[in-house]
């Protein structure tokens, strides 16, 4: 083997050692650093509802679920939640068409150790049709602080349809606010009537004392005579 050929040799296993290094430096950033939520690197959490739809019948209860998972998705569709504490939230459009009430703790930790937190709501549509929930989700910074960047929220379409039994109370409600009505109606009449009988009596009471003084016969006044 000639002199020559050894630092060739020896500059190609260099240039082999830097590529194996450089590729093995790329797949401990993609694989270990990113998930770890090393600086700079963004671990975002997704928030994902366990159903986009659901049919309810009216005044009866159905469980919402959400999920939201550490590390799971695009950083333009998430938030780095390296603190760990997410409150997710279940609101209604119309309060009083649909009651929430939640199952699991609001705040919750979702960190590389939990890479994933459940939520659960019991939802009682009260009213028939389309009602919109709201999936509101707060991250929080390591000080407490709400986050600078924000999960954001997904909506829940419910369906809710009516029961023989929703439309018979329907109708027995709307048969006891008639009757309610129809008895306002006659107490104020009954009132009326009352009023105008009782003035017509008193009058009538007046006119006969009125009639008794004039058919009285003046008295005689005695004759004063003088001493």
């Amino acid at each position: 083997m000639s002199n020559k050929s050894r630092p060739r040799r020896r500059s190609r296993l260099a240039w082999t050692v830097g590529i194996l290094t450089a590729v093995a430096v790329l797949v401990w950033l993609a694989l270990v650093a990113r998930p770890l939520g090393a600086p700079g690197a963004a671990a975002p959490a997704c928030l994902s509802p366990g159903q986009r739809e659901l049919t309810v019948h009216a005044g009866e209860s159905e469980r919402v679920r959400a999920y939201v998972t550490y590390g799971s998705c695009a950083a333009d569709s998430g938030t780095d939640t390296r603190s760990g504490k997410v409150r997710l939230q279940l609101q209604a459009q119309s309060k009083s068409a649909v009651q929430i009430r939640p199952i699991t703790e609001e705040t919750q930790l979702v960190d590389v150790d939990y890479t994933e937190g459940r939520w659960e709501w019991e939802v009682t549509p009260a009213e028939t049709g389309d009602q919109h929930l709201l999936l509101v989700p707060t991250t929080f910074a390591a000080d407490g602080k709400t986050a600078a960047g924000q999960i954001p929220p997904e909506e829940i379409v419910l369906h809710s349809k009516g029961t023989f039994s929703y439309y018979a109370a329907q109708v027995w409600k709307s048969a006891l606010g008639v009757v309610s009505s129809l008895q306002v109606f006659f107490l104020a009449v009954a009132a009326i009537f009352g009023a105008i009988t009782g003035g017509f009596v008193k009058l009538g009471q007046s006119a006969n004392r009125w009639r008794k003084n004039r058919k009285k016969p003046a008295m005689d006044t005695p004759d004063v005579g003088y001493l």
